[in-house]
C-alpha cells in the first residue's frame, strides 16, 4: 500500500499531467483561429464578464463581433443596423446584469456558441494553412434559429440571408 506522501505525490503528479494536456489541447483548438478570431473571442468573453454573466453565449459572440469593428463580419452587422449599443440593450433586457460584483474567473462557452465555434472549424478543416476567419463564424451564427441572437434579429427585421450572401461575396472574391 502507498504511503499517505506516495499518494500525494502520485496525485500532484496526476495534476500537473492533466493541466498540461488541457493546455496543449486549448492550444491547439486556439491555433485553427486567424488573429482576428482569437480577438473576438476575447471581447465575446469580456462583454459575458461585463454582464456578470457565467458563460459566453452567442449574444456575446455577436457583441465580440462588433467591438472588434474589424472585417467584413462587422460591417455587415453595421450595415443590417446593428449596433453594439442596441445590442447590449437587448442582451439585458433578455438576460439580468448579475449584481454589481465582476467575476473574475475563466467562464465556459455555452453549448450553442461552442457549437457556432465548432462548425466555424469545420468549414474549414482539410484545408492546409487555412484558418478560421470572423466571417466563418458569423455565417454560423447567423445559421442559428434559436437563441437571442436570432430572435433579435427577427424583431429588429434584419435580414439574415442578406447578410449571408454579402459575407459569401465577399469572401469569394479575396
Amino acid at each position: 500500500m502507498n504511503s499517505a506522501s506516495e499518494m500525494q505525490k502520485d496525485w500532484f503528479e496526476w495534476a500537473d499531467t492533466f493541466l498540461a494536456n488541457w493546455k496543449a489541447g486549448d492550444a491547439e483548438w486556439h491555433a485553427t483561429f486567424s488573429p482576428n478570431v482569437v480577438q473576438v473571442l476575447k471581447l465575446a468573453t469580456q462583454a459575458a464578464l461585463s454582464l456578470n454573466h457565467d458563460a459566453v453565449g452567442a449574444e456575446h459572440l455577436l457583441a465580440g463581433m462588433l467591438k472588434s469593428d474589424s472585417g467584413e463580419a462587422a460591417a455587415a452587422l453595421r450595415r443590417a443596423g446593428l449596433t453594439l449599443p442596441a445590442l447590449r440593450q437587448e442582451i439585458e433586457a433578455a438576460w439580468d446584469v448579475i449584481g454589481q460584483n465582476e467575476v473574475k474567473r475563466p467562464i465556459p462557452y455555452t453549448p450553442r456558441c461552442r457549437g457556432i465555434i465548432e462548425r466555424a472549424q469545420a468549414r474549414i478543416r482539410g484545408l492546409v494553412g487555412v484558418r478560421v476567419k470572423v466571417e466563418d463564424l458569423l455565417l454560423e451564427l447567423l445559421a442559428e434559429h434559436d437563441g437571442l441572437p436570432a430572435q433579435m434579429f427577427q424583431r429588429r427585421a434584419i435580414d439574415v440571408e442578406a447578410i449571408k450572401r454579402a459575407i459569401t461575396a465577399k469572401t469569394q472574391n479575396q
